[in-house]
């Protein structure tokens, strides 16, 4: 059987595996500690040259057990004075310190940006680290942030959003997977 990569080998199966993992892989090796969150972000940066952006944005991530997470943010800055930014990035998450229903965070992101000024559209890589607090609130959370990087220098910013239940159900019952109708 040839690949879907058009030669005979690994590289189907591979792709096979990593999907049936991320589909079905949290139900078997950590389904207690899984949660998905979808947020809003709003954030104060420096992603202009000359001064600061206001920007917003969505966030989706799946905690792989309880001290890591990945994900993918999305957001769009602008100046008022014609230059605006929109991020695409991936991310992973280390929570170091949890105090009740609070964790502290590291997070790296790394992605693009389209940079939009005077009618051009400028790629650049996007790389950051931000340190954050999850203050947990039931079903939802806020989450003040700061972070540090290129292009976008600093930013400062408050995310909130609905996430899994953390009290010992499996995440499939979680407020967020049952409003959108998605089980396992």
């Amino acid at each position: 059987m040839r690949s879907i990569f058009g030669k005979p080998g690994l590289g189907g199966r591979a792709v096979l595996f990593a999907f049936l993992m991320l589909l079905y892989g949290p139900q078997f090796s950590f389904a207690r500690d899984t949660a998905l969150s979808l947020g809003l972000n709003l954030e104060g940066n420096m992603n202009t040259v000359s001064r600061a952006s206001a920007a917003s944005g969505l966030s989706l991530a799946l905690d792989l057990g309880r001290f890591f997470a990945a994900g993918l943010k999305t957001g769009y800055s602008h100046n008022f004075s014609g230059m605006g930014t929109l991020e695409t990035a991936a991310l992973g998450r280390w929570y170091f310190l949890s105090v009740k229903q609070s964790r502290l965070f590291v997070q790296a992101e790394a992605g693009a940006d389209l940079i939009f000024y005077d009618g051009k559209t400028i790629p650049a890589f996007l790389g950051s680290l931000a340190l954050g607090w999850r203050i947990a609130l039931g079903d939802w959370y806020l989450e003040p942030a700061l972070r540090g990087g290129y292009p976008h220098i600093w930013g400062a910013g408050l995310g909130f959003g609905v996430t899994g239940n953390r009290s010992g159900e499996p995440a499939d019952g979680s407020l967020l997977l049952r409003r959108t109708g998605w089980r396992r």
